[in-house]
């Protein structure tokens, strides 16, 4: 089994009072949700938090997709190590 695809997928949920904090105001929240895909058709789905902003989180995981296709999905310590390489 190897990795053959990785999508992600901005979510933003609303709050229901606005968040204030030293960066500004926020009235919703935003995760990124991660699909991997294998070349077997497994789909596994996660997400990922994205503070302060989304695009720096979708910058990383589009940085070790090139790196992480054709891996397997089991070599979880390997991917990492490779990822905080990059």
């Amino acid at each position: 089994m190897k990795i053959s695809a990785i999508r992600t997928r901005p979510v933003s949920l609303p709050v229901k009072q606005p968040y204030v904090w030293a960066q500004g105001v926020r009235d919703s929240a935003t995760l990124v949700l991660i699909e991997i895909e294998s070349d077997d058709g497994f789909v596994g789905i996660g997400e990922s938090v994205t503070s302060p902003n989304y695009t720096t989180t979708l910058d990383i995981i589009q940085a070790v997709t090139a790196d992480w296709l054709g891996r397997s999905p089991f070599e979880i310590s390997e991917l990492l190590a490779r990822a905080q390489q990059l």
